[in-house]
């Protein structure tokens, strides 16, 4: 939320839609070559139209890209004009399973550093620790 806020503060004539989910961590799975894969549970989502709009997705951390490859990949079946991710931190995994969940489907992605590697439960290392965590008093 404190991302979104940022972004509104931008693109002033923006709509906004609100889509409560998160991984679940005793999910945690491996695929091939070691790519760490958790079920997401996504039980609210209020958006506004999507089709023929841009579409800007906010995720302040771009980790496994479990839960943001399903947000993509469903904005993307209504049909955006185009699709914008904005992350602070983000890692190669993360994004390659984004690129997975959308398909051929083109998206552009502005993160401010991409760190190196996860650990072993799929926290960005170094990171910043946990988004919410941290935006709502947890950390």
């Amino acid at each position: 939320l404190p991302m979104a806020m940022g972004v509104l503060r931008v693109l002033e004539d923006a709509e906004i839609g609100f889509v409560a989910a998160s991984r679940l961590e005793e999910t945690r799975t491996e695929k091939g070559g070691g790519q760490l894969v958790f079920e997401v549970e996504a039980p609210y989502w209020k958006l506004p139209r999507i089709k023929d709009r841009s579409v800007v997705l906010v995720d302040p951390m771009l980790a496994t890209g479990s839960t943001l490859s399903r947000i993509a990949a469903r904005v993307a079946s209504e049909n955006p004009r185009d699709i914008v991710v904005v992350s602070l931190i983000a890692t190669r995994p993360g994004i390659k399973r984004v690129e997975e969940g959308l398909g051929s489907r083109d998206f552009d992605l502005y993160t401010a550093a991409v760190d190196p590697e996860l650990d072993e439960r799929g926290f960005i290392v170094p990171g910043l620790g946990d988004a919410g965590d941290r935006a709502f008093g947890e950390a």
